[in-house]
């Protein structure tokens, strides 16, 4: 199709900006081209549904070209030069929205031009707003050392009338800017060594804790995070964690989104690995968490939230016994869910949560109530067997229920191509001990030989799904 580059930037315009957009079109300084106005005013008849304007390339044409013979270099010509009239038109909608780029290409002019009375002046007055920004962090300093340094090094600066004061400002901002982007990086690479098994060398660190940035940004809250954080990787304790989760608390409404987002999340990840590695009393830090990044707007992007999410806060909450909270949650937020996937997503919440609270026959009504998609046809089969084997345990009448559960959950897994070969291996592992464990309680054998089994079966290495809820039913059974 042609056209793609252009209807994507036209398709990233919210309706307002599509209307301003005329304005681009229609001023000679960007535009000359009396048919890229008819090209707009053209697909103004399709918004939002401007995918349909560039289905029919020769409808196209047509309607642009009137009674000329369809020609494709020509219509190629004219998607090109409106799409530089609407990259022209987004980078004013970019600069007009920051203040900073603004101030800066001013700057830059006054310089080119030779105004240096309205450079200095324009310099000044941005380290005077600088001053008056509430944040200090690296894009504070970075700020601030790209004015000083411009100003330092204008040719028509007099140098020797500079204070000291000001270029030891220089010195010390750069430090700060160095010190705190660095961190943040650490962190973010840090956090990719976990999860992608990359290793990275990191060996300016050490001299950062022996910096005078180090001292000089002791009382900055943004530094102190980042440097909790590192340390957290570097030891992986739970105090770094209380001390980072602590801090973050007190200065999370005063820092930029980036900094909130990237130190939220990756506590978040740290909570998460804690729980997977058996640490169940951290499902409480992680309940907390998921409430911290919902009041804050760190866990839905721009209005939509990822199903995978929205299901993890539904798990934990059930978890946390928060049964309230997490009815109300269900339903306030499916809607941020993608449309794809928002039914599954409730269904599958929904019958979590009356399985968590016991109620067996009613998750079990709402599995089997709801036509669930491929993708979620794993987890709906398994609280299914959940629930059964759950009900088992304390009526045996169960075992030829659950029984036909496993092995029809073990035919569908054989035919299905969308799942991974590691996680057909793990669900595999977790109904063979199921389907063992189930055999030895109905046969009367000694639970605690049993349970020593299946510890040992889980510990082994293998890929098992749902080993700790397994142990935990196999253990309370036992007594």
């Amino acid at each position: 199709m042609k056209g793609r580059k252009l209807l994507k930037l036209l398709q990233s315009l919210k309706e307002g900006e599509f209307q301003e957009l005329s304005k681009a079109v229609n001023a000679p300084l960007l535009n000359t081209n009396e048919r890229v106005g008819n090209l707009y005013d053209h697909l103004c008849s399709f918004f939002p549904k401007l995918e349909d304007a560039f289905s029919d390339e020769q409808a196209l044409f047509a309607a642009l070209f009137p009674g000329e013979p369809f020609d494709d270099y020509k219509l190629r010509r004219l998607l090109s030069a409106f799409t530089q009239v609407v990259e022209s038109f987004l980078a004013m909608v970019e600069v007009k929205s920051d203040p900073e780029t603004e101030a800066k290409l001013a700057r830059s002019a006054y310089s080119r031009r030779n105004l240096y009375e309205l450079f200095e002046k324009k310099a000044m007055s941005g380290l005077r707003a600088l001053q008056d920004s509430p944040y200090r962090d690296a894009d504070y300093y970075r700020q601030k050392v790209q004015l000083l340094e411009s100003y330092y090094f204008h040719p028509l600066t007099e140098k020797h009338l500079v204070k000291p004061a000001l270029l030891q400002e220089l010195v010390e901002s750069l430090d700060a800017w160095y010190a705190l982007a660095k961190y943040r990086l650490a962190v973010e690479l840090k956090n990719r060594e976990l999860i992608f098994s990359e290793q990275y060398s990191l060996p300016a660190m050490g001299w950062l804790g022996l910096s005078l940035a180090d001292k000089a940004l002791e009382g900055n809250a943004t530094y102190r995070a980042y440097k909790n954080l590192y340390l957290l990787y570097q030891q992986d304790e739970p105090a770094h964690f209380h001390k980072l989760k602590g801090e973050l608390l007190t200065v999370i409404g005063q820092m930029r989104e980036d900094d909130r987002l990237l130190l939220f999340q990756q506590l978040l990840n740290f909570a998460i690995r804690q729980v997977n590695q058996g640490q169940s009393h951290f499902y409480a830090e992680l309940l907390g968490l998921y409430k911290l990044g919902l009041e804050y707007g760190l866990l839905a992007d721009r209005g939509r939230m990822s199903e995978a999410t929205y299901s993890n806060i539904a798990l934990v909450g059930c978890e946390e016994g928060e049964f309230d909270w997490t009815y109300r949650f269900i339903n306030d937020w499916a809607g941020y869910v993608e449309e794809a996937s928002r039914e599954d997503a409730k269904a599958h919440c929904f019958s979590l949560w009356h399985y968590f609270r016991k109620e067996y026959d009613k998750a079990r009504d709402f599995i089997l109530g709801h036509r669930f998609s491929e993708p979620f046809q794993p987890r709906a089969r398994m609280l299914e067997i959940r629930i059964t084997f759950e009900q088992f345990l304390k009526d045996s009448s169960y075992y030829t229920l659950l029984a036909s559960q496993l092995n029809a959950f073990e035919k569908y897994l054989k035919r299905a191509r969308h799942i991974s070969g590691t996680r057909k291996e793990a669900h595999s592992n977790t109904l063979s001990l199921i389907r063992k464990a189930a055999k030895a309680i109905d046969k009367g054998e000694e639970m605690e030989t049993l349970l020593a089994e299946a510890r040992e079966e889980v510990d082994s290495g293998k890929p098992v799904a749902l080993g700790s809820w397994l142990l935990k039913q196999l253990q309370q059974q036992a007594g």
